[in-house]
């Protein structure tokens, strides 16, 4: 199993955690990922990763497809290629919310899922130098055909072809999963924990089976990301993921969506996860909090001490992701759960 970090894109004022870099590169983590807000950008904290590393590589979890063109994209991806002499580069897509992508970017929601299978497609067009660009889907065209179009079509790029940079989608709804697993690399899950593979499974081998080549479980990344939290007071460290857990399963039912609900359910909480969202939308957040079931938090995040944090963190090895992704602050973290993934 791979191992990664990530740098929050939650910051009011951004930077760069250095020491916690620093470590995970001469431990030998993998991968140093971030993600995008409504603030922050992605492409700027990876290159600095590169410059101040020696080994690792970076990863994408996402980068909004409403942010930039598809090709703008790909070039970013592209540009980290060649700046990391080889090191591992993970070119991590995805939708993000109508919110983000309409209310920030200004950029129509429409077909999420055409736009998404059409935005690999001309990224993987780019990665391979197929010039000119030529592609007409259900939600994007290249070169335009909209209104006022002038029929240009792309010169040649100046990068040499980079074919092999995986793409790895970050999807959470069935459907989406599904074509995760027909047209990209990797999979970035939106919650996975152990035991829930049995969940996944159909969903990703129905994928598969529509791919135009041959694909498997075998050569397909799936990227778990757990959050982990020292402390000697189990019980009391889960509050701050049980409130998380209340304002996404009853929140992004205030937008329309089921889909952390649906990861509660599939999870074996279906009780659970209809009383949490009755109560949030009742008003009742700090009931619907407690609400949430020690279990369920235990399953999916690392919480205790180091030692028992290290030990559980096992439990994620041959359970169906390839990497995992440990967000923590904590330095000390970082070396014991190697070793005991290592050590398997």
């Amino acid at each position: 199993m791979q191992l990664a970090t990530e740098i929050s894109q939650l910051q009011r004022r951004y930077e760069i955690p250095h020491e916690k870099i620093r470590l995970v590169d001469r431990i030998g983590y993998d991968v140093v990922f971030t993600s995008e807000n409504t603030g922050s950008d992605i492409f700027t904290p990876l290159g600095y990763v590169l410059a101040m590393t020696e080994r690792i590589g970076v990863g994408a979890s996402i980068a909004v497809t409403a942010a930039r063109s598809p090709a703008c994209t790909a070039n970013s991806f592209m540009t980290l290629h060649y700046m990391g002499k080889g090191r591992t580069v993970l070119a991590g897509i995805g939708n993000s919310s109508p919110t983000r992508a309409e209310g920030f970017h200004g950029f129509p929601w429409g077909r999420p899922q055409a736009r998404l299978r059409d935005y690999t497609a001309i990224m993987r067009k780019v990665f391979e130098a197929d010039f000119p660009l030529r592609y007409h889907g259900r939600d994007m065209s290249v070169p335009y055909a909209g209104p006022g179009a002038l029929g240009r079509e792309s010169m040649s790029g100046l990068l040499d072809p980079v074919p092999d940079i995986p793409i790895l989608l970050g999807t959470g709804a069935p459907k989406m999963v599904e074509m995760t697993a027909e047209i990209a690399e990797g999979w970035l899950s939106l919650g996975f924990a152990p035991g829930m593979m049995d969940v996944y499974r159909p969903m990703l081998e129905a994928g598969f089976a529509r791919a135009k080549k041959p694909k498997s479980l075998k050569d397909f990344q799936i990227w778990s990301h757990v959050d982990v939290l020292v402390s000697n007071d189990i019980r009391e460290a889960m509050k701050p993921f049980k409130l998380f857990t209340a304002n996404m399963v009853g929140g992004f039912k205030q937008l329309g969506k089921d889909v952390y609900k649906d990861q509660m359910v599939w999870r074996g909480y279906p009780e659970a996860a209809e009383r949490v969202q009755d109560l949030y939308l009742a008003g009742r957040i700090e009931e619907a909090a407690a609400a949430v079931p020690d279990e369920y938090i235990d399953d999916g995040w690392l919480i205790g001490d180091i030692p028992r944090i290290a030990e559980r963190a096992k439990r994620w090895v041959g359970a169906g992701p390839t990497g995992l992704v440990i967000r923590c602050d904590n330095l000390d973290v970082f070396e014991p759960i190697k070793r005991a993934i290592d050590g398997l």
